[in-house]
């Protein structure tokens, strides 16, 4: 052995080819000796952590004296986490008689305030301490089958009162008070106040000695380290998903038996066992601010028995069925988008790890308001639950009117498809808020594929039929209006026998009875297709004929003769006398006459001198509000001329969903805006990499509808009759892959249709 006295080395020969180098008297390196020299591989000083520091860490810094007696190596080095949190006065000599089991004394204090807030039920004010005393005496006293026979606190009002001498003389125990400012004299509950403080400050890790049972050491994690979550096949976007995401672990929860985390992704606090943990990572300790209150909790457990919560609802413990959950965008911070692009700095840190595992069909309409509840129970205790349960009440109604479902016992070999409920709020025009909507849904997910269903695919009407039709009918002077088919799955009848179980709201016996569909339902896979069959089967039947171009396209050549386009359940009507049509389909259908169509699928129609104006003001609106740009500077072009964006030589994640945003955009650019049409399919080309550039240039964007946001189509009533194509090609302009790039543009009576 050989040891260097000024640089505190100790170097120990193990064989022949291995040493061992202590450095410090800590940390400890096994390496080997290669031709008569010791070899030593750098290594960080974080990665040199000693096998003590570890457990040090994961049993929440316990003393010295506790990892002795587990049998564990011990801390070698001073813990300053420690000393900033356990340094105290000189204990005080104690009084009390040592006590042989337990309840034979009590030692009562109170703490606080402690945030932030825990799973724990804390005290809210002190005149609760005595409700929860008789709480916790009740639960004690059965656990162990034992009488509290001594109690002793301080002289504190939520203590020295008439209902804690009441309780005392009826349950038969002595309560003491130590003299008023000497918390020495309840000496152990001022200790264990301080213990937990301690813990608090050091980051808790747990024990229970309460309940006399060993805590399972092997299962304990350091907290606030870096972990991965198992996400459950029916949770995954598609096949090749991530089968993990990213977390850091914040306690343990259900005796032990399962984590508790804060997922990455959308903040969101998840119950699981199922994890990999990194106990030398801490991404919390790496950008702290970027970490937003939580939104809601998750508990992942089996696939078939989730449970989900909210965090203002964890004090009452109340849970959430599985089937009352809608699940949504998780809302974007407004603090991770600056107003500004330039605020965007190249060189800042970005948070890691929430651009990749989205859906590969990115959601283009912007997110309802925050008035529409997330699920059942929400929307039957929130503010507007008469209106909420008057939805659900009629959306029943109409399903039992209709025989959507004949109710049948339930039998051992059914499988069932469970259901959820979505709600949500109807517009008009201006904004305003017309029908409070309540929808049933079935899980589909739970389907089986040649069991439950076979095909799926149903078309829908493409924009650009849309806009043709409307060029049309303002150029021929014919009338536009729009029909509503009122829950339009239900008119479509199911070649597979569906069993549901049975719905909340419903009163039948869920564990008894089931549901057996006669019709569609929305959330099946098969209810598209279903649908368009029923409608296409009577437009036939009524003498329509399907376009060769586009499947929603009807037309009916005799006279007066009418022309369609539908897409699911709106349909616009094309020419003249057309109420013999609406009463024909009337008849047929539950179907809502709104009139002259002003708004469509999300495009306002503006009827200006004989023509109609196609815009999207208010979505564009809502897309500037969401990324925090109401106030930005307008540019005049949706891209920087002579820009060309490239891929990130080094690769930076975003602080935000790059491929939502994009999503965003790609909707407007097809329905109303074709002048962003190139600068989106520029941005879609780097979903998958995105960096600070092409965040800025989808900003650059941003502010361009800014000041543009009244642009739109128009289709003038005495144009040229024909079409009009246009079209330009470069020749090997991306420096990248030197691809040319081709565009073109088609009108029809000078309006834009492709």
């Amino acid at each position: 052995m050989i040891q260097l006295l000024e640089e505190s080395i100790v170097i120990e020969k193990l064989s022949k080819e291995r040493f061992k180098l202590v450095i410090n008297h800590e940390t400890t390196i096994t390496s080997q000796i290669t031709y008569g020299l010791m070899l030593v591989t750098h290594e960080e000083p974080k990665e040199l952590m000693s096998i003590g520091n570890f457990w040090h860490l994961r049993l929440g810094h316990p003393s010295n004296q506790a990892v002795k007696t587990l049998g564990l190596p011990p801390l070698l080095t001073t813990c300053e986490t420690c000393m900033l949190g356990k340094l105290t006065l000189l204990p005080f000599s104690s009084s009390f008689e040592k006590v042989n089991q337990p309840l034979e004394c009590i030692h009562i204090d109170l703490v606080g305030p402690i945030t932030p807030e825990s799973n724990i039920r804390f005290l809210k004010t002190k005149n609760k301490a005595f409700k929860e005393f008789v709480e916790w005496k009740t639960y004690a006293e059965n656990l162990h089958s034992l009488k509290i026979k001594k109690l002793v606190s301080d002289r504190g009002g939520e203590f020295e009162n008439k209902s804690f001498s009441a309780l005392a003389a009826s349950c038969g125990f002595i309560h003491l008070f130590a003299p008023t400012s000497t918390p020495e004299h309840n000496g152990f509950a001022e200790r264990a106040n301080c213990t937990i403080l301690d813990k608090a400050r050091d980051n808790l890790s747990p024990f229970s000695l309460w309940s006399s049972t060993p805590s399972p050491i092997k299962r304990l994690k350091t907290f606030g380290c870096q972990a991965f979550i198992l996400v459950h096949k029916n949770k995954r976007e598609w096949k090749l998903s991530p089968t993990s995401e990213e977390g850091i672990l914040l306690g343990f929860v259900n005796d032990n038996s399962a984590y508790k985390f804060l997922r990455l992704r959308d903040k969101a606090v998840i119950i699981t066992g199922n994890a990999l943990f990194v106990e030398d990572k801490f991404p919390s300790l790496d950008n702290t601010s970027n970490v937003p209150t939580c939104s809601r909790w998750v508990e992942l457990g089996q696939e078939e028995d989730n449970t989900f919560f909210d965090c203002e609802e964890a004090e009452s413990k109340e849970t959430v069925d599985f089937d009352q959950i809608n699940e949504t965008l998780p809302p974007i911070e407004q603090s991770q988008i600056p107003e500004d692009p330039a605020s965007c700095s190249p060189d800042g840190d970005l948070n890691a790890h929430n651009i990749l595992l989205y859906s590969r069909r990115p959601k283009t309409f912007i997110a309802s308001s925050t008035d529409v509840p997330a699920s059942y129970s929400k929307a039957i205790s929130g503010n507007k639950s008469s209106l909420w349960i008057e939805a659900i009440s009629k959306e029943l109604d109409s399903m039992k009117r209709l025989e959507v479902w004949d109710v049948i016992p339930l039998k051992e070999d059914f499988k069932l498809v469970g259901t959820t409920w979505v709600f949500k709020l109807k517009h008009n025009s201006m904004n305003e808020i017309t029908e409070y909507k309540a929808r049933l849904c079935a899980q589909g997910f739970s389907q089986t594929f040649g069991k439950d269903y076979s095909k799926t695919f149903a078309p829908t009407g493409r924009l650009h039929s849309l806009r043709a039709l409307i060029a049309f009918s303002v150029r021929e002077g014919l009338d536009f209006q729009q029909l509503y088919i009122r829950s339009a799955f239900w008119n479509a009848s199911l070649d597979k026998d569906v069993y549901l179980s049975i719905p909340q709201g419903l009163p039948v016996c869920r564990k008894s009875y089931c549901l057996k569909l006669k019709k569609a339902i929305d959330g099946l896979r098969q209810a598209p297709l279903a649908w368009y069959k029923r409608l296409t089967t009577w437009l036939v039947c009524s003498g329509f004929a399907a376009s060769v171009s586009d499947p929603c396209v009807f037309f009916r050549t005799a006279p007066p003769p009418i022309w369609l386009f539908f897409h699911v359940d709106d349909i616009a009507v094309f020419g003249r006398e057309l109420s013999y049509f609406k009463n024909d389909i009337k008849c047929e259908f539950d179907v809502k006459d709104i009139g002259e169509a002003d708004l469509m699928l999300g495009i306002k129609l503006n009827r200006v001198n004989g023509g109609l104006i196609l815009s999207q003001t208010h979505y564009v609106e809502s897309v500037l509000a969401l990324y925090g740009m109401s106030e930005c500077r307008p540019v005049a072009t949706p891209m920087v001329p002579n820009s060309h964006l490239e891929e990130c030589g080094e690769f930076k994640t975003l602080n935000t969903n790059y491929r939502s945003a994009v999503g965003t955009l790609s909707y407007l650019s097809v329905a109303t805006r074709p002048d962003i049409y190139f600068a989106v399919s520029s941005l879609s080309q780097f979903l998958e990499k995105p960096g600070i550039g092409h965040w800025n240039a989808f900003l650059h964007v941003l502010r361009y509808l800014k000041g543009t946001a009244d642009l739109g189509l128009f289709s003038v009533p005495n144009g040229d009759s024909g079409l009009c194509a246009y079209s330009d090609a470069d020749w090997g302009n991306c420096k990248q892959t030197r691809r040319s790039v081709t565009g073109f543009t088609i009108s029809f009576n000078n309006c834009l249709i492709i």
